[in-house]
């Protein structure tokens, strides 16, 4: 009775195969993306008015593997600071632009969002 035509239907092992396939690609983009952004944001940091960004990202990043070869704790402590002086700038920033004018506040509204991108 069967004359060759398939089942509408995926066989279980088939989606599977189509499932992991998918996943793969998915996982390549993810994995694509994560390994060049860091390295194009980094180099894009140089760029502009400096007039020669690829030596000072050599430099700044032969700097940075060389202190690293001696663990990244060193690395850690070297950049820990860094971080919370700029998180606290941006926090004081951040709040005097709210305090200047709340109504930025009203930008995390989930019905706001569908408002205005409708």
């Amino acid at each position: 009775m069967n004359s060759g035509a398939r089942d509408p239907v995926v066989p279980e092992n088939e989606a599977r195969r189509r499932l992991a396939k998918l996943s793969l690609i998915a996982l390549g983009v993810v994995f694509g993306d994560i390994g060049t952004s860091p390295l194009y944001a980094f180099r894009e940091c140089f760029h502009g008015d400096y007039g020669f960004p690829v030596p000072l990202t050599i430099v700044v990043l032969a700097g940075l593997f060389l202190i690293q070869r001696n663990g990244t704790a060193q690395v850690g402590s070297l950049f820990g600071p860094i971080i919370w002086v700029w998180f606290a700038v941006s926090a004081v920033l951040g709040g005097a632009r709210i305090l200047h004018q709340p109504s930025v506040l009203a930008a995390i509204l989930p019905w706001h969002a569908i408002r205005v991108s409708s």
